[in-house]
């Protein structure tokens, strides 16, 4: 990194459900096929329910009826988690304290790193994964599911912003080619 980057930012809980949206984004794809294929399983699983019993001498009025209580039964169930849901997220995503308010970042050719009171904590290049560029923030993927959540609004001038992420970019792609 040709120049050492330092921003102090204010971090409020809006930044960090801008990275819960984002990673919900980045897994809509895979988790909206898995909705999909339980429903078809569902309806498969009733199909047969149905065949097998008219198949097998069995009164179809009561393969039927089994049929639609437990379609009903799983509906309920849906019903529930859907109506649910949004109480658990908002407690879900809650950020934890630590995170929030004033933390000074400064990022060098070693690494980035972050401060504020009573904490501190160093990445090295290696460990980001992905470099994600909204309009409005910057995260830098640590593993899988953790990243490091920048408002571009730190950024003084705001094309600095660009700078910075050509720069992450730079450095990530030099550490990964290490051996």
């Amino acid at each position: 990194m040709p120049q050492e980057f330092r921003l102090r930012v204010e971090r409020t809980a809006a930044d960090y459900h801008a990275f819960v949206r984002q990673s919900a984004r980045e897994r809509n794809n895979a988790s909206g096929y898995r909705i999909f294929s339980f429903g078809v399983g569902i309806v498969a699983m009733l199909a047969v329910l149905i065949l097998m019993h008219a198949a097998f001498g069995a009164e179809p009025m009561n393969a039927a009826r089994l049929a639609l209580a437990l379609l009903a039964a799983f509906g309920v169930w849906f019903l529930a988690l859907w109506i649910t849901a949004p109480l658990f997220r908002d407690r879900l995503n809650q950020p934890p304290s630590l995170f929030l308010g004033a933390v000074e970042l400064s990022a060098d050719a070693d690494g980035i790193a972050l401060a504020n009171d009573g904490f501190s904590q160093r990445f090295v290049w290696s460990l980001v994964s992905d470099v994600v560029e909204t309009a409005a923030y910057v995260f830098l993927r640590i593993g899988g599911r953790s990243s490091i959540v920048i408002p571009k609004r730190a950024f003084d001038p705001p094309p600095r912003a660009a700078e910075f992420v050509a720069a992450v970019r730079e450095n990530v792609a030099l550490a990964s080619s290490k051996p």
